[in-house]
């Protein structure tokens, strides 16, 4: 081989290694920014009852005051909420994002009741 074309390999092998380093921090980046815009986390207090009837149709059950508003619609893919109806209770959730519609209350994805 020609001194030409070794350079001409090295300098192609240099290019695609830089380029997949480059792939790596895109992919790296975009899983950091997805991180951060992840649902906040809520921490309330109050009573959980059954949702009802309501002019705002989301949520399996409701977190309210001791004056009886409505905190938040509450839902859970981990905890079963009637096992905790009537108790005043501090709940911990997720934010479910796009909500409140129709003058409803925030909408809370919960994870943890204490």
């Amino acid at each position: 081989m020609t001194k030409k074309r070794i350079a001409l390999i090295i300098s192609f092998s240099v290019v695609l290694f830089l380029g997949y380093v480059a792939l790596q921090l895109y992919q790296s980046i975009g899983t950091s920014s997805d991180d951060a815009t992840s649902a906040p986390t809520v921490a309330a207090a109050g009573v959980i009852r059954r949702q009802g009837f309501t002019d705002y149709d989301y949520g399996s059950h409701v977190l309210r005051d001791e004056d009886g508003k409505t905190l938040y619609a509450l839902t859970s893919d981990k905890i079963d909420l009637d096992e905790y109806l009537g108790l005043t209770k501090t709940v911990r959730g997720e934010s479910v994002s796009g909500y409140p519609l129709a003058g409803g209350p925030d909408y809370l994805n919960v994870k943890t009741i204490e």
